[in-house]
């Protein structure tokens, strides 16, 4: 498992990340193209290279966002409308490539394209503007990944119709990406459970209509407890906030998601979002280092469901020592005795301490993911 599955959304403005990155995905942080190109051929790059150079001192890799039209380019209409002209759009992302070279490794032709709010014109548009995207990038740097434009997932019937339309528009192109997107952010009540269903409902997406397996998926915005359009917002403590960072960090690699995107890192509490990541939640905080420990450079074998209906998950990986161990978690916010025999005798926690299990016959196990083997 690469350090690139855990991904972070974080603004050049706030503190520096206190969590360990492979890489930051440039949404929301001030440095869209109507921030960057404020009239044609003319840019601001300020913000754009403190990013970069945060992400340099990080150690991390860089996904820039192609979203936000500038007036001049789409006649003000507004952010969310397509450019007049395409290679407007195909032009800027040559400037970016062109100036920051590998340090940007991977582009994602728009945010939420399903979605009016933020791709106000069709689907055969957004097709158009990913293939001329992707022979922009491929035509400055071959190494470079492109990403097709995100979708989100809980919105079930912009999903069904837009994305459907978006899929088989690049389907005829020949399917100009490396990579597809999906937002899994699940209802305000769901868990990270829920979000393994909308997972799985835009793979079979992509498997119906056709798309290569071979493409990398990601998972480009996740949190929890944030509002929709038929329930209010639900905030999560900071010890269900680090398992449920835990736990989803987890099930992407047992449900094939390449890289995961936690959005966001800020200064402190952002009333938008269920789950809060900053400098005052240290479980969460800690958690996050704790599973980045346990998952980087290991590898997963298997995973399968022992407890009560089966609620409690377990995957057993070999860690980058070659040594075996099993990660165990519930499914809800009950605990669940577990048979503990034969998988170890040291248990470690998600808080980072660990203990030996004794003679115990058996272990509890939560919402929060423990590690047992050694």
């Amino acid at each position: 498992m690469r350090a690139s599955l855990f991904g972070l959304t974080a603004p050049v403005d706030w503190v520096s990340p206190e969590v360990q990155t492979g890489s930051l995905r440039l949404w929301d942080v001030g440095v869209s193209w109507k921030e960057i190109e404020t009239s044609k051929g003319v840019y601001d790059w300020s913000k754009l290279s403190a990013t970069v150079q945060r992400a340099s001192a990080l150690g991390a890799g860089v996904l820039y966002v192609l979203g936000n039209t500038p007036a001049w380019a789409s006649g003000g209409k507004g952010d969310s409308a397509p450019p007049s002209n395409l290679d407007d759009a195909a032009e800027f992302l040559k400037a970016i490539c062109t100036k920051y070279g590998g340090a940007i490794g991977s582009y994602e032709v728009w945010n939420e394209g399903n979605i009016s709010r933020y791709w106000s014109g069709t689907q055969q548009q957004l097709a158009d503007l990913t293939e001329k995207a992707n022979a922009a990038l491929k035509g400055c740097s071959g190494s470079v990944q492109v990403v097709a434009a995100s979708t989100g997932v809980r919105a079930s019937g912009t999903f069904a119709n837009q994305y459907t339309q978006y899929l088989l528009a690049l389907k005829e192109k020949n399917w100009p990406v490396d990579a597809f997107s999906v937002h899994a952010y699940p209802l305000p009540s769901g868990t990270p459970a829920t979000r393994v269903d909308l997972v799985a409902q835009f793979k079979t997406m992509l498997a119906v209509n056709g798309a290569p397996a071979d493409r990398e998926i990601l998972d480009t915005e996740l949190n929890y407890g944030l509002a929709s359009s038929s329930e209010g917002r639900v905030p999560l403590s900071d010890a269900t906030t680090a398992a449920y960072i835990s736990q989803s960090f987890i099930q992407s690699v047992q449900y094939g998601i390449d890289s995961t995107y936690w959005y966001l890192w800020s200064g402190s509490d952002y009333d938008l979002l269920g789950g809060q990541l900053n400098p005052g939640t240290p479980a969460a905080k800690q958690g996050w280092r704790t599973t980045y420990s346990w998952l980087v450079g290991s590898r997963m074998q298997r995973c399968g469901t022992a407890g009560p209906s089966g609620s409690v998950q377990v995957c057993q990986v070999t860690g980058a020592d070659g040594q075996n161990y099993s990660l165990l978690w519930t499914t809800t916010s009950a605990t669940a005795k577990v048979d503990a025999t034969g998988l170890g005798s040291t248990l470690c926690r998600l808080d980072g301490s660990c203990a030996a299990v004794g003679s115990a016959t058996s272990v509890d196990v939560t919402e929060s993911p423990i590690r047992i083997g050694g």
